[in-house]
């Protein structure tokens, strides 16, 4: 198409999305399982690469027999990168 001057006009369509993250979860004690958006995922000490940072907020649950829950909230914001290390507590 051409603009009312006679320019020709361009038209660009960009695509935005968030790029991939780096999630690390570490726990005291190790080997407790860790839930990312209330799916399991795996055991500590773990390494989560190119973990998908399309949805800003990040929810982890660390299980382990005999503790309570370790739960933490977490933002993507503009980091590329979340360390977590969690101390799990003893039930009594």
């Amino acid at each position: 198409p051409v603009g009312p001057d006679g320019k020709v006009l361009v038209k660009k369509q960009v695509f935005m999305t968030k790029s991939l993250g780096l999630l690390s979860v570490f726990s005291n004690p190790p080997g407790a399982e860790i839930y990312i958006n209330g799916v399991l995922k795996g055991e500590t000490p773990k390494i989560f690469r190119r973990l998908d940072r399309e949805k800003d907020r990040v929810y982890i649950v660390l299980k382990k027999d005999g503790f309570f829950d370790a739960k933490s909230v977490n933002h993507w914001r503009d980091e590329t990168e979340i360390k977590l290390n969690l101390k799990l507590h003893p039930k009594r």
